[in-house]
């Protein structure tokens, strides 16, 4: 995984509402990506961490090489199925 960057703000309010710091987004194996379809500059990344799925939501950084990570949370039921019916 490349360089991740976060707002320590931002961390904090991820881990009360989806009790995962957004530093772990450099743990993230990620199995597919796609473009945020509500902002041009963002990405959405489905992926694992520690056997469990998770959605990260992050920015390229082009003069670093690396993301910086807006939003990780655990992977809905839902999107699951959807997932794997791909």
């Amino acid at each position: 995984m490349p360089v991740v960057t976060f707002d320590p703000v931002k961390d904090h309010k991820n881990k009360a509402k989806h009790r995962i710091s957004l530093d772990r987004a450099k743990d993230i194996d990620i199995y597919q990506q796609m473009p945020d379809p509500d902002y041009a500059d963002r990405w959405r990344a489905i992926g694992t961490i520690d056997g469990n799925f998770y959605l990260l939501v992050y920015a390229d950084i082009k003069t670093m090489s690396g993301i910086h990570a807006i939003s990780l949370r655990a992977l809905r039921r839902k999107e699951l199925r959807r997932f794997f019916r791909q």
